[in-house]
């Protein structure tokens, strides 16, 4: 059997490690998620070493900020089958045949009574920082240390399929009864089963203020990735198993005609050819960046921009596969477990425009656009993993490719703050803050999954700063809701070992995602 070949589990590679375009919750630090991220012409806390570099510049002695936040991302996911097409050649042309579409997630004549969900609970991450700012005449230097997570969602946990001896019938050679038959437990499987992504940011930042009304400053960054994902693919091969599609549902199905024969629609789905994979990577050393620019061009109106090149993720690590029940009839072993993935990762730029009102108030309109059409295509390349089956010549892995089609994305946040005019004993300072943003999706509806599942959404920020002497705390609370997607004509494809097999869709569904952000942080300033 040839199980080397474009296994599904690629389709997951990076749950959380984009950055931005709806892969992350709204922003990064306390200050600036209750503005929404309108913090770009401000960035006057030193999250400013990611937000616009710049605005260290305007910082002023020693600054030490340490910051944590809970994010949880609820996650929904009712599979539907749509609409299916039969295709196969004749007298030399492609003669294709329209389904009539299955409008529900009926399997073996019976409903799934519900959605699955991602019970991966609460991510942590954090932020830690200290900044120094000294005059030099009438200009400015500012030094910073720092490092963060980006806040994205870094684990995702579906349900996992029972591929125990003990729910595996081996007269039938089918999984259990419909409770606890995987297509029905685990409809997601081969799109994900669960992973883990941590991505940190170690920083070291400059600033320089030629004025009191513009500045620069830069950002250097060492990126540190680890990830693991594991998700399941169809392990079958058309020519010996083609029989299994050959029957009046697959008019199409020819075993010696290559991708005429493969799984249609969940009931076609037999677990016991599902393998499953696990992918568990660190990232080689790679570094990216910001630059900044902040201006301030009249009295009451600060203008700031930031922008951070793409950069490559290559990560290396070990790609485990557990062989389906289908294998113990044909004893295979791997040789081999070594594997590296590639990933582009985009551009992006921030733009914002802040007005002072008043002393007390001011508001900032900002503005994001990311590259995410970098992002064409998953890489993996196995290194010398080989598959030896009883009577078959070994059959080595060779690269998987993924295509995603990624767009570029677009984001408006709207916030500001009011320092409230009143103070209380022990109270120096009191501030609070308030904002609205709205994000466009770089995932294509066609290519809606459980792997990323972010797409265009709407958030809502609050936040309050307190300040005693030495230390001030701020915290803020976020919702961002994304609206329900209906996919049926999805291009999300559960892969097969063999690339023989038709590719079978596995993305039609109802889709429901929304995020939940509390971030808390202390600042010292001395």
């Amino acid at each position: 059997m040839n199980w080397t070949r474009s296994p599904a589990f690629l389709l997951a590679m990076l749950p959380a490690t984009a950055l931005a375009a709806g892969f992350e919750v709204p922003d990064l630090g306390a200050q600036a998620s209750g503005r929404a991220g309108a913090f770009t012409a401000l960035a006057d806390d030193p999250t400013a070493i990611a937000y616009n570099p710049a605005g260290l510049a305007f910082q002023k002695g020693a600054n030490l900020l340490l910051e944590g936040s809970l994010a949880w991302n609820a996650v929904s996911f009712r599979r539907r089958e749509g609409p299916y097409t039969y295709c196969k050649t004749v007298n030399g042309s492609e003669v294709c045949t329209p389904s009539v579409t299955a409008d529900s997630v009926a399997l073996s004549k019976q409903p799934n009574d519900g959605a699955l969900s991602n019970s991966a609970g609460s991510f942590p991450s954090g932020f830690a920082a200290a900044s120094y700012g000294f005059e030099l005449g009438g200009s400015g230097l500012s030094v910073a240390l720092g490092a963060y997570g980006p806040p994205a969602v870094g684990h995702y946990k579906y349900p996992s399929p029972d591929y125990s001896d003990a729910n595996f019938d081996p007269n039938k050679g089918t999984y259990g009864q419909f409770s606890a038959d995987p297509r029905v437990t685990a409809p997601q499987r081969y799109a994900q089963i669960e992973s883990r992504t941590t991505i940190v940011y170690p920083t070291l930042s400059l600033a320089y203020r030629h004025s009191d009304w513009i500045a620069a400053g830069a950002s250097f960054q060492y990126v540190f990735f680890d990830a693991t994902m594991q998700q399941a693919f169809f392990a079958a091969n058309q020519l010996f198993f083609g029989d299994l599609f050959k029957n009046s549902s697959h008019p199409g199905c020819d075993p010696n005609v290559p991708q005429t024969c493969g799984p249609d629609r969940m009931s076609d789905e037999n677990p016991a050819f599902d393998a499953v994979a696990t992918l568990s990577t660190r990232g080689r050393p790679t570094f990216t960046g910001v630059l900044g620019l902040m201006a301030r061009p009249l009295s009451w109106l600060w203008l700031g921009g930031s922008v951070r090149p793409g950069y490559k993720v290559v990560a290396d690590g070990t790609l485990k596969i557990d062989l389906p029940q289908i294998a113990k009839r044909f004893p295979t072993t791997i040789d081999g477990d070594q594997a590296t993935m590639e990933v582009n990762m985009p551009w992006q730029a921030r733009l914002g425009a802040r007005v002072q009102l008043s002393d007390n108030v001011d508001v900032e309109l900002d503005g994001t656009y990311e590259g995410w059409h970098s992002v064409d295509r998953f890489v993996i390349t196995p290194h010398d993993i080989t598959f030896n089956t009883a009577g078959l010549p070994p059959q080595t892995a060779e690269p998987f490719i993924v295509e995603k089609h990624w767009v570029d994305a677009w984001s408006a946040r709207l916030g500001g703050q009011w320092r409230l005019p009143w103070t209380v004993p022990l109270v120096e300072t009191a501030k609070l803050r308030a904002g609205l943003l709205y994000q466009t999706s770089a995932i294509p509806l066609q290519y809606t999954s459980v792997d990323f599942p972010s797409w265009e959404h709407f958030g809502e920020s609050v936040g309050v700063t307190v300040g005693v002497p030495a230390f001030e705390v701020t915290a803020s609370f976020s919702l961002v809701q994304q609206p329900t997607r209906e996919v049926t004509d999805s291009k999300v494809t559960g892969m097969a070992s063999d690339p023989q097999l038709k590719p079978f869709v596995v993305g039609n569904g109802t889709y429901n995602s929304n995020y939940t952000l509390a971030q808390l942080g202390v600042r010292s300033i001395f």
